[in-house]
């Protein structure tokens, strides 16, 4: 199992998933040092290939890998804004790109 920490997280003290994974007898622990809640929001090229690697392919990371996270939170805008920023994330997670539309409608016939 992968436990993944912020070393810098607000509302998930580090110290909470360095217990977890010492609790859990077969996990690895993942340390982001980095600003804010969790680590899959935060902008780390280092915690998207190992996410990636253990939910693709069950790869557990290296024992002890402390990841960086690549944009600081006062760094200045994204070139291209928010969206670019999300868009330059999708091919890492692997994740689809959202269909333009009317969501509810979307949501309502289960998700197409």
């Amino acid at each position: 199992m992968d436990v993944s920490g912020n070393t810098s997280d607000p509302a998930a003290p580090y110290q909470g998933a360095v217990g977890l994974s010492r609790g859990i007898g077969n996990a690895r622990l993942l340390t982001l040092n980095g600003y804010g809640h969790g680590v899959l929001g935060i902008p780390s090229v280092c915690v998207q290939q190992a996410m990636t690697r253990y939910l693709v392919n069950l790869e557990l990371p290296a024992p002890g890998p402390v990841c960086q996270q690549d944009v600081g939170p006062f760094d200045g805008p994204t070139p291209g804004g928010p969206a670019a920023a999300i868009r330059s994330l999708r091919p890492l997670y692997g994740l689809p790109y959202p269909r333009r539309g009317n969501h509810q409608e979307q949501a309502q016939r289960g998700g197409d």
